[in-house]
């Protein structure tokens, strides 16, 4: 199977290699949420340990549904692409962990899920060029 391939809004192409979500108040079993226990959420949040050691961004706009409740859905995705400005070929490519949180999203599938995630994410001064 093909990896799915995401045209970023500044023209970037990028690559999903992998895709988790969760539940945001998955430990929550009776109450309401408080902003001390939404801060710890927002504090740990983090994407899977098989994944590997990356650099990572956690976007912080829109993480709330209403003014004390997150949404209720955290996204992680792993991106890879081309490097990032290597005029002297040093690199095997570039990569970012995004972390986001997000409604219920009926009715989309996981790739629309995924590109309304990461469509406006600043590639070239976010990601991280590596090699293997």
């Amino acid at each position: 199977m093909e990896n799915i391939k995401i045209k970023l809004a500044a023209g970037k192409i990028v690559t999903l290699e992998a895709f988790h979500m969760c539940k945001t108040y998955s430990g929550l079993i009776t109450g309401e949420p408080t902003e001390e226990m939404n801060i710890e959420i927002i504090n740990n949040i983090s994407y899977p340990q098989n994944w590997g050691t990356r650099k990572s961004f956690i976007k912080k706009s829109n993480m709330y549904l209403s003014k004390d409740i997150l949404n209720p859905v955290v996204f992680s995705v792993w991106l890879s692409a081309n490097p990032i400005n290597d005029r002297e070929n040093q690199f095997d490519g570039s990569s970012v962990i995004l972390t986001w949180l997000a409604d219920n999203l009926k009715g989309k599938n996981i790739e629309e899920i995924i590109v309304s995630g990461v469509i406006t994410f600043d590639w070239d001064n976010q990601a991280e060029n590596y090699n293997f």
